[in-house]
C-alpha cells in the first residue's frame, strides 16, 4: 500500500537479479500482457506471449491471488494459435468473450472469436462466422448472452458491418439489433461499454472508444445504443 515492492507476490528472492543482486520477478509473459481481474483477485492475462513462467499457454492463461498459475483454467499448453486481442467476462453467464487475430482455440476452429467456459474449455454451442476486411478488437457479453464486437472489419459473415455489430448467444448476427450505419474510427481494447438505460428507461449500452462517426452521425468517442426493440 505505500507503494514500494510486494516481494510476496510473483518474486524469486533467492534469484540473481540485475546487478548480481539477489531475488527478482518471476519470467511472466513471453510478450504483450493484458489482463482482467477478477473479484475473488484471480487475473487473466492475455495477449501476444506463447508462454509464461516458462510454462506454454498459447497467447491466455489466469493467475490465482497469490500470482501462480491457476491450473484449474485449463487450455492444455494450446490455447489460442495466434493474438488475442480482447477477453471480456460477464459473471452472470460465467464465460469469456475472446476476439482476436487467431484461427483456432484448444485445437477447435474458432475464426478470431470464441467463447470459453469458465474452466479454459470451449463453448461448443457459439459458433463464429467469418469476418471479412479486417479483425475484432472488442468483445463485451452482456448477461442475456446479446454481445457487442467491434474492430476495423467491414463484414461479418458477409453482411455489411463497418466495424460494430451485436451478436446472439450462438454467435450469429442478432435479429434487429444491426441496423446501425457507419463507425468511423474504433472501439477497441482500451474501449469499455456499460450497461444503462436511455432517457426513456429502456435498456441501453453506453460506448466509449477512439470513433468521430456513429451511425453515419458525427460522434465525437462516446454514444449511447438503446437495445430494447
Amino acid at each position: 500500500m505505500d507503494g514500494s515492492l510486494d516481494r510476496t507476490y510473483r518474486f524469486d528472492p533467492e534469484a540473481i537479479g540485475y546487478g548480481g543482486l539477489k531475488g527478482k520477478s518471476l519470467p511472466g509473459g513471453t510478450g504483450r500482457l493484458l489482463s482482467l481481474q477478477h473479484t475473488d483477485e484471480k487475473l487473466l492475462c492475455y495477449g501476444q506471449f506463447t508462454k509464461f513462467d516458462d510454462v506454454p499457454v498459447g497467447y491466455i492463461v489466469r493467475l490465482n491471488a497469490n500470482g501462480t498459475i491457476d491450473n484449474t483454467f485449463n487450455v492444455n499448453g494450446v490455447g489460442a494459435d495466434y493474438y488475442i486481442t480482447h477477453v471480456s467476462y460477464n459473471a452472470v453467464t460465467n464465460k469469456y468473450l475472446v476476439v482476436g487475430l487467431f484461427k483456432t482455440f484448444n485445437g477447435v476452429s474458432s475464426p478470431n472469436m470464441v467463447l470459453l467456459n469458465y474452466d479454459g474449455s470451449v463453448d461448443q454451442s457459439f459458433k463464429p462466422l467469418p469476418f471479412g476486411g479486417g479483425y475484432p478488437f472488442f468483445a463485451k457479453q452482456l448477461d442475456d448472452g446479446l454481445a457487442l464486437i467491434s474492430g476495423d472489419f467491414k463484414t461479418y459473415d458477409g453482411v455489411n458491418r463497418q466495424g460494430f455489430l451485436f451478436i446472439n448467444k450462438t454467435g450469429d448476427l442478432a435479429p434487429g439489433y444491426n441496423t446501425i450505419g457507419n463507425l468511423l474510427g474504433s472501439v477497441n481494447r482500451v474501449s469499455d461499454a456499460v450497461e444503462t438505460k436511455s432517457a426513456d428507461g429502456k435498456r441501453a449500452l453506453l460506448v466509449v472508444g477512439q470513433f468521430y462517426t456513429f451511425d453515419n452521425l458525427p460522434t465525437n468517442n462516446i454514444v449511447r445504443v438503446t437495445l430494447e426493440l
